[in-house]
């Protein structure tokens, strides 16, 4: 039996609650006016157990009537997966990141580490092409700043298309198979390659020009380091509006363009929340890298020192931080991934009421 496919992610179902539909004018859109006294009464009800608690609508003086509203809004709260479906905070977000990860790590994490591969292998070719080799002619730099960092974002971005579709599913309380990502992904794969190869434009064309305006294989570690640091700063701003582009892309079916035009007017008056959440998320993966990182570098030197075998005197040296720095982002790459695609589900809960249409989807029985 297949899977059910849930409501539309493209355009969201009528803004109304759950059940019969009102006799009367149902009062102001959920995405316009959340935490409006009367809205939350309103809705807050019609999601609770039937016939449980005070009729918000009866006469109530002062106060009870307050307490009637406050109790109302409670009720909003439904949760058929990871995430609470109502608007989240940014602690919120990141518990659900870690939920999505730990319901099927072999899935995010396999898909993840494929990710990887696949940037380890790009990586390559390009520092190949532009006679850039991991060690120097000493043997002795195990890692070097080149253009081809760049290509990081380009990856992220085609892993963030991807594991928004098993991160919907957490969402909405299904279990995300492989097969199921595969029979999502099929048809929406042109489109998503199609917004990639714009993000590789958008990051390769002015890495490499500055690359080789700073002089290239003989330019100084210290201008490369400050110039990608630059470079990275600018492109982290430029990204906030289209941090959603993505999972538009994955979960909406929407071409390249339409994405980042949908995302611009999702982000348009979060940009603030945006910025937060970026530099937090990179403040984890900093964090995460450290914690990993640390351990293993340790654990190499206490062997060395008990059998004698000195690994980091040998030509597999200078390579180690590299093999620590993928094995780090195989980690760190899925769970950027999955943070933002919890944070479109956010924007869209927010600016449009997203969650009143998954939650009639998921009492109708449409979401698993």
């Amino acid at each position: 039996m297949g899977q059910a496919t849930g409501p539309n992610w493209g355009s969201p179902a009528p803004l109304r609650p759950p059940g019969p539909p009102p006799a009367a004018p149902s009062g102001p859109l959920y995405g316009a006016r959340y935490g409006d006294p009367a809205y939350e009464a309103h809705y807050g009800s019609t999601l609770g157990a039937a016939g449980s608690g005070p009729d918000p609508h009866s006469p109530a003086p002062g106060g009870a009537r307050a307490h009637a509203d406050r109790a109302a809004a409670g009720r909003l709260t439904f949760r058929p997966g990871v995430v609470t479906l109502r608007p989240a905070s940014m602690g919120d977000l990141l518990d659900a990141a870690v939920r999505t990860l730990r319901l099927r790590p072999a899935l995010f994490l396999g898909i993840g580490a494929l990710a990887v591969v696949l940037l380890t292998v790009l990586r390559a070719a390009v520092d190949a092409m532009v006679g850039v080799t991991l060690l120097a002619a000493d043997g002795t730099a195990g890692l070097r700043i080149t253009p081809s960092l760049a290509l990081v974002p380009v990856v992220g971005a085609l892993l963030a298309g991807v594991l928004a579709l098993p991160t919907a599913d957490a969402v909405l309380g299904r279990d995300p198979t492989g097969a199921g990502v595969r029979r999502q992904l099929r048809p929406r794969l042109p489109r998503l390659l199609g917004y990639v190869a714009l993000v590789a434009v958008a990051c390769l064309v002015p890495t490499f020009l500055a690359w080789f305006a700073l002089g290239g294989r003989s330019a100084q570690q210290t201008d490369l380091l400050l110039g990608t640091f630059g470079l990275g700063l600018v492109g982290e701003l430029v990204r906030l509006p289209f941090v959603a582009a993505p999972a538009v892309v994955a979960l909406e079916g929407a071409a390249a363009w339409a994405a980042i035009r949908r995302s611009l007017r999702l982000v348009r008056g979060y940009l603030g929340r945006t910025f937060g959440m970026v530099i937090l998320a990179r403040l984890l993966v900093v964090m995460v890298t450290a914690a990993l990182v640390t351990p293993l570098a340790v654990a190499v030197n206490v062997a060395s020192t008990a059998t004698g075998f000195a690994l980091q005197d040998t030509p597999l040296g200078p390579a180690l931080p590299t093999v620590f720095a993928l094995l780090t982002t195989c980690l760190t790459l899925p769970f950027e991934a999955v943070l933002w695609t919890l944070f479109y589900v956010d924007l869209r809960v927010r600016a449009e009421g997203l969650d009143v249409s998954l939650v009639d989807a998921a009492r109708r029985g449409e979401a698993g």
